[in-house]
């Protein structure tokens, strides 16, 4: 690669990725595009000869990006609110079948609409969770949505170890009994997963030994391109070997060594991925023929069917999200970042007959997807204001019954007007949706006990259970009225104040209590 091209990618790259960034978008894609311009389909300053000296770069490139994305992937996380799981799996599913059937009425072979299918669901946890860090946004509503991209990125590599092996078998006709071979292939896509889980453990070990972040570093560089190109030589699918480490290690390794792991490979990683993304946007030399182009329109139409279904049929399991909020939640599972990149260059590279336009319809998709759905994420998805368009806190005021009304509250005012029920005084309060006739009440607070109960669907009144509490009946004042109730109503202040900020968040009920209706609360 010549003197000018190198100068032309590296300046180009770090200018459109910054300007990019600075409008809330993933410089991902502002890598790749540049790579795109500068290649044999743009203004021709590199071909994609020029860089295939740079493939074993390329590869450990490739390995350092999906174990980087493996840092997203945080089971605890995932599980930690409860839309995340059924909305992460619905949308891939219904992505997939949604995909695979317009892609083959487009005209695409069936390996290349599975390959296609399985790339549809995965979704942009770098991205989406660099704009939740710009925006400092902790509410549920923004990690559940984060887990969600990140469980999406999960099923994508299981499902891919799988439909590689199918694609392979399809495209090698000549490669034996259906079942034989396509065990065969898919032993790739595991050795790959088992290779990955290994090199995490083997880095965790080692990294326990090491005080310097430069040896650190040197040393993640070491043990995760030595897996990368060892599971390349052994035809292992060598993404999932970088993704399975990072998620190991994500999830295996104490706090503070998984910061110090991560935390050491972020020096590195905005360089590693200019120089991967705008060589791969050479290397690819993207197929725009009208096929392609139709191919590509039913394939965003379909993934984005396949994420608002998703969304909203998920979204009404487990905590039961508004359907406003699931409308919002479609779009904002659209961005598509790393693991779909990785993925379809890898195919681009293995099988360059059906690969070269899958990538090209994938990597079209995320540059449309980033812009729209990453902008959308930006200024709605991941709000400023709250769920809860009202407070209304009733007290006492020289023996008169009072209430008090703050419209569009923050949650510093919610959080302080719980922790002003004192059951006396300040006895209650409704925190409510009013559009659609939604609210959570909350009282007592003397001697630290609590009620609380809540509408949704506009209707049905469900109280607030703690699972864990004893059979026993226990006193709660509320009113200024000391009342017997079930034990396992009165809550504290901390489980109080985390269902009040779910709520408040999306208008959801926290998973950490039981919530059940009003009639079956005594049984």
């Amino acid at each position: 690669m010549g003197s000018l091209a190198i100068a032309v990618l590296a300046v180009g790259a770090f200018w459109v990725g910054r300007l990019l960034k600075t409008r809330g978008l993933s410089e991902l894609v502002g890598f790749l595009l540049v790579g795109v311009l500068v290649g044999p389909v743009g203004l021709g300053l590199v071909s994609a000869g020029q860089v295939e000296r740079l493939g074993p770069v390329m590869d450990v490139a490739l390995g350092l990006l999906m174990f980087s994305a493996g840092e997203r992937i945080n089971l605890r996380e995932i599980r930690r609110v409860g839309w995340t799981l059924p909305v992460g799996t619905i949308q891939y599913l219904l992505c997939g079948v949604l995909v695979y059937v317009v892609a083959i009425q487009c005209g695409a072979g069936a390996a290349e609409a599975i390959l296609l299918a399985t790339l549809a669901g995965s979704g942009g946890p770098l991205t989406l969770a660099a704009l939740i860090s710009r925006r400092r946004d902790r509410s549920s509503y923004a990690e559940g949505l984060l887990a969600a991209h990140a469980w999406s990125d999960v099923l994508t590599a299981i499902v891919f170890s799988i439909t590689w092996a199918v694609a392979r078998f399809l495209l090698e006709p000549g490669s034996g009994e259906i079942v034989t071979a396509i065990a065969r292939f898919a032993r790739l896509g595991v050795g790959g997963l088992l290779l990955g889980l290994a090199a995490g453990l083997v880095l965790i070990v080692v990294a326990r030994r090491i005080d310097s972040q430069a040896e650190l570093l040197l040393c993640i560089l070491v043990h995760v391109g030595v897996a990368t190109l060892l599971s390349d030589s052994l035809r292992y699918l060598y993404p999932l070997t970088g993704l399975a480490a990072g998620i190991f290690v994500t999830n295996v390794a104490a706090a503070e060594m998984r910061q110090r792991i991560f935390g050491a490979l972020a020096t590195l990683e905005t360089p590693l991925f200019l120089l991967f993304f705008t060589v791969a946007g050479v290397s690819i030399e993207p197929e725009l023929t009208w096929p392609v182009l139709l191919l590509g329109v039913g394939y965003v139409a379909a993934r984005l069917a396949g994420k608002f279904a998703g969304a909203l049929a998920g979204g009404g399991i487990g905590a039961r999200l508004p359907l406003r909020r699931r409308l919002g939640l479609g779009l904002g599972l659209t961005p598509q970042a790393g693991v779909a990149i990785g993925l379809a260059i890898y195919i681009a590279e293995r099988l360059p007959d059906v690969g070269r336009s899958a990538a090209t319809v994938v990597l079209a998709s995320v540059i449309l997807f980033e812009a729209v759905g990453g902008i959308f994420v930006s200024r709605r998805s991941i709000r400023t204001h709250l769920y809860v368009g009202r407070l209304a806190l009733s007290s006492w005021d020289g023996g008169t019954p009072h209430e008090a009304f703050v419209e569009s509250p923050d949650w510093d005012t919610i959080e302080d007007a719980i922790l002003s029920l004192d059951g006396d005084r300040h006895e209650d309060l409704l925190l409510e949706h009013i559009e659609e006739r939604v609210f959570m009440a909350i009282g007592g607070g003397m001697d630290g006990r609590y009620v609380a109960f809540a509408t949704y669907d506009g209707s049905l009144v469900a109280d607030a259970v703690d699972p864990h509490a004893p059979a026993s009946s226990t006193g709660v004042v509320v009113g200024r009225r000391l009342g017997e109730c079930p034990g396992a109503l009165a809550l504290g202040l901390e489980q109080v104040l985390a269902a009040a900020r779910t709520f408040s968040d999306d208008g959801t009920l926290t998973i950490d209590l039981d919530w059940r209706p009003r009639d079956d609360t005594l049984d």
